[in-house]
């Protein structure tokens, strides 16, 4: 079938654009995950997000999250508070500090989390449950927080 020869031929091509790109951005596989330059965690967390996180939610979720933004920043959107009022979610008032960020594409997030690239000799292969695990630590810490029951010392 023609239609789908064209179309694993795109998905190959940004395959293995993906790659080629990662590659060069963290030359060496420890580099993907390092506490600083985190590139995995964010991108597993933008994965996990159902909505864009604002720099308040990434502050609190991943140290130095910052840093690693000029290594992804192709693959990210920024939406500013202005867009995020504007498209309402959930029909709730969203308070947003910042910018917020997401994945640009979904071909990314398909990328980064497909099957095929699970095992361990794909270093870029991120994992969604591991987003949503940060994410929920964060809101415990904020939970705790907000209550009283956690002082920073």
């Amino acid at each position: 079938d023609i239609h789908s020869l064209g179309s694993s031929s795109k998905t190959r091509g940004l395959n293995e654009m993906y790659e080629t790109s990662f590659v060069e951005k963290f030359p060496q596989p420890s580099s993907f995950i390092d506490r600083q330059t985190p590139g995995r965690p964010l991108l597993e967390v933008l994965l996990a997000a159902k909505r864009p996180l604002d720099e308040r939610a990434l502050d609190s979720t991943i140290q130095h999250w910052r840093e690693v933004i000029p290594l992804v920043r192709m693959y990210l959107q920024v939406v500013t508070p202005e867009e995020m009022m504007e498209g309402v979610i959930f029909g709730m008032p969203i308070d947003i500090e910042g910018n917020a960020w997401k994945l640009f594409h979904s071909s990314i997030a398909d990328w980064l989390t497909s099957a095929n690239r699970s095992s361990k000799q794909h270093t870029f292969h991120c994992s969604i449950a591991r987003g949503h695990k940060l994410l929920a630590a964060m809101m415990l810490r904020r939970m705790f927080y907000t209550i009283g029951g956690y002082r920073e010392k």
